[in-house]
């Protein structure tokens, strides 16, 4: 078992799985986000290359009208109905013990939608255009990557956040960024093509609808 090793500026132990601020982005220690990217990328190409599959399986889990999404540091949104909730939880079913996840995924047919929070340190324009060179650097030629200017948007509350394209050969969609005292919320919805305009409504009213709120308890 690794032992924990002495901090040189306060002379407190540190433990054997500390990670050094300069090594963190978005909570994740940045050597090892470019292989966990990676299986996001794999799990991107595995959920739009088997829509039979998916289309054949029951949502037995899915949004009402008014659900709102709850993840940590105070993060809500509000879904739109009819999505299936791949993980996250619905404001009302907060779990007895255990804290609200860091990520959410809803999905509709072949459309995902996921918010996931994290801590930042820098402005808005620094989030996204981090983003922008991550993407960049472990996506390949045919994955996503972000593809336009990204441009101001303000949420339902008032809080300013960025838009840009979102796509890659054969599917499309749009990266929402938006920061609050630390705290960054970023927003991927992705989908084929020509995916029916309610549909891209609904995306474009749950990215609005992006809050910051108190963060919960432990």
């Amino acid at each position: 078992m690794a032992s924990a090793s002495p901090d040189s500026k306060t002379g407190h132990s540190r433990p054997p799985d500390w990670v050094p601020v300069e090594r963190r982005w978005w909570g994740l220690d940045r050597l090892t986000l470019r292989p966990a990217l990676i299986v996001v990328a794999f799990a991107l190409v595995a959920h739009f290359g088997v829509p039979a599959i998916d289309a054949a399986l029951p949502n037995d889990d899915e949004t009402s009208a008014g659900d709102r999404m709850l993840l940590k540091k105070g993060v809500s949104f509000v879904a739109a109905p009819g999505w299936n909730i791949e993980s996250g939880i619905v404001e009302g079913d907060e779990p007895i013990s255990g804290s609200l996840p860091r990520t959410t995924v809803l999905t509709s047919g072949e459309v995902s939608f996921t918010v996931t929070v994290g801590d930042f340190d820098g402005d808005l324009r620094g989030l996204m255009e981090q983003l922008e060179k991550t993407t960049d650097a472990t996506n390949g030629s045919d994955g996503f990557h972000i593809t336009s200017d990204a441009y101001g948007i303000r949420s339902a509350d008032g809080e300013d956040g960025l838009l840009a394209r979102y796509s890659s050969i054969d599917a499309d969609g749009a990266l929402a960024v938006f920061l609050h005292d630390g705290t960054g919320a970023q927003v991927t919805s992705t989908g084929p093509a020509g995916t029916d305009e309610d549909v891209v409504e609904q995306v474009a009213a749950m990215i609005l609808s992006v809050e910051f709120g108190e963060e919960e308890s432990a």
